[in-house]
Order: structure tokens, then C-alpha cells, then sequence
């Protein structure tokens, strides 16, 4: 049985595939196969992993039935045993397996996801927005072993030691990268991406992206690869910095 991690990504080879067939070297029937398989297959991304779980779980549910439909379809081409009219009749068939999972009940549109929070939030608390539209930003909550003027998102419990006084406060959060492997001691650990909230003494917060370097040394331009799930783990810490940055709670 497939993943949903699984699914995806064969999801995504075949619409990569269907996408780079050209329409005119190939019968029309197998041109309006390729366009069914783009309808199935090709559907919008989710805004954030609780989303992509779901969108991962419809894929799925569409995979099957347009592999259900190509396999025979592949062995019917080749042999020549079918006409047009059976043809048709699959692909209207394969339409039909697809209406009864659509592609829907997730968030595509990042905004409606920071709506969405925002006004639980401020079910939850009472607290006003947080000034992502402009207004005014919610006022950063020191913890009581925090130094005065020490967020109490931030993870630097020695100043000192960190940045010798000077108060940069600092939260990260990691994807382990499965693309970049290493060894210690005999067990297997990856590199990661980081995305970092910061804030300099006196400064408003920024957010920071860091990435290893490639090993493609033939090629580092093209950077490091990443699965659709780490991408969406990346996203995720990237939106719940934001979040943090704007309101100064930690999730």
C-alpha cells in the first residue's frame, strides 16, 4: 500500500510526464488521456501540512482510479484490441471515479490559512490581530527567566555567552533534508534547513532562510533538492516564525 508521501510523488512523475508529451505526436485518443490524467492529477497545492495531509489523501484517492484506467488502457494500445467508442467510454468512466473525490475541503491560498489563524486566535484569547494588515503589533511577553527586554520566544538563555551581550534574540527550527545524508558513529543523520526568527537590540524582527550547501558540484546552482514533504515542513516553521515575529507568541 502507498503513503500519502508516496502518492504524491507519483502524482507529481506522471503530470511531469503527461506535461511533456507535445499534443501533435500522439493519436487523439491518448492526447485526451493525457488531458484526463492532467485533471486528476494536477490539482492545486495545499497552503500547510494539516492541508496537505488531506490534499495527500484526495491524491491518493485520484491516483488510484487514473492508474485503474491507464494500465488497461497501455495493454489496449499496444495490442490495438479496442476502438475509439471504448476509449471514450474510459475516460468518461475515469470522470466519473474523479467527481465522487474532488479536489477540495483544503486550503490553497496561504492568506486564508494566516485568516483563518488569526481569528482563532483571537477566539482563543481575545487578543486583538496581530498586524499583518498593517495595524498595530501585539506587544512581545517577557518570561520571568528571561533578561529584561528578552522576548519570551526566544531560545538564548545566556546572552552572554551567545552574542556577548549585545542581544540578538534567536528561534530556529529545522528540516532534517533526506537528499543530504551524513555518518557518525555508524548511524545515518541528515542536514538541515533552518529558518530563523531574529531580532537585533532597538530593530523590528527578520526572518532568515538558511541552507547547506549543495554537493551537486557539477551542478550548484541548482541547489539542494528537497521531498514535498520537507518543503511543506519548511513552509509550516516559515509561517509559524512569521506568526511569532508578528505577535511574539511561540507556538
Amino acid at each position: 500500500m502507498r503513503t500519502p508521501a508516496e502518492a504524491v510523488n507519483l502524482a507529481t512523475a506522471l503530470v511531469q510526464a503527461a506535461r511533456s508529451i507535445q499534443p501533435d505526436v500522439v493519436p487523439a485518443a491518448d492526447h485526451d488521456a493525457l488531458v484526463v490524467i492532467l485533471e486528476a492529477l494536477d490539482i492545486p497545492f495545499a497552503a500547510c501540512a494539516g492541508d496537505e495531509e488531506i490534499r495527500a489523501k484526495i491524491l491518493d484517492q485520484r491516483l488510484m482510479h487514473t492508474l485503474a484506467m491507464l494500465r488497461p488502457w497501455l495493454d489496449d494500445r499496444a495490442s490495438g484490441r479496442r476502438d475509439d467508442d471504448h476509449y471514450a467510454w474510459s475516460l468518461a468512466h475515469l470522470r466519473e471515479q474523479l467527481a465522487k473525490h474532488p479536489a477540495a475541503g483544503y486550503r490553497t491560498d496561504y492568506a486564508e490559512v494566516m485568516a483563518d489563524w488569526a481569528a482563532d486566535r483571537e477566539t482563543a484569547t481575545g487578543l486583538p490581530d496581530s498586524g499583518s494588515d498593517g495595524g498595530p503589533m501585539i506587544p512581545m511577553v517577557r518570561a520571568a527567566d528571561h533578561r529584561p527586554g528578552c522576548p519570551d520566544w526566544c531560545d538564548i538563555d545566556d546572552h552572554e555567552a551567545w552574542d556577548g551581550g549585545d542581544t540578538r534574540h534567536h528561534l530556529a527550527y529545522a528540516v532534517g533534508l533526506s537528499a543530504l545524508p551524513y555518518e557518525v558513529n555508524g548511524s545515518e543523520h541528515h542536514e538541515s534547513a533552518l529558518v530563523v526568527l531574529r531580532q537585533d537590540a532597538g530593530s523590528d524582527p527578520v526572518i532568515a532562510v538558511q541552507m547547506p550547501p549543495s554537493r551537486d558540484e557539477d551542478n550548484p546552482a541548482n541547489g539542494v533538492s528537497m521531498t514535498l514533504a520537507e518543503a511543506a515542513e519548511l513552509r509550516d516553521n516559515l509561517t509559524a516564525l512569521i506568526a511569532t515575529g508578528l505577535t511574539g507568541d511561540r507556538p
